[in-house]
């Protein structure tokens, strides 16, 4: 597994329709989910598995995911609009 000071809590949902995580940004744990969809562009042409294509990319993931919370509190969704 994924071994990120910065990075906790990841868990695929039951249904497969999202990864959930947490960031660490500015002293506070922020939650994420990133879509079934966002995956899949991400592991184009590779046919990963999610947990896969989100361990592939996590580095991109994480620059998306901290820009995109800056737009407001709680959750934020990461969806495949954020990685076209």
């Amino acid at each position: 597994m994924l071994n990120d000071p910065d990075l906790r809590n990841v868990n695929e949902s039951a249904t497969g329709d999202f990864i959930a995580f947490e960031l660490f940004d500015a002293d506070t744990w922020r939650a994420f989910h990133i879509s079934r969809t966002a995956l899949d562009i991400l592991g184009a042409g590779q046919n990963l598995p999610p947990m896969d294509a989100f361990e592939n990319n996590l580095d991109r993931i994480k620059g998306v995911a901290f820009n995109a919370h800056k737009a407001g509190n709680g959750l934020t969704v990461l969806s495949s609009d954020n990685f076209e």
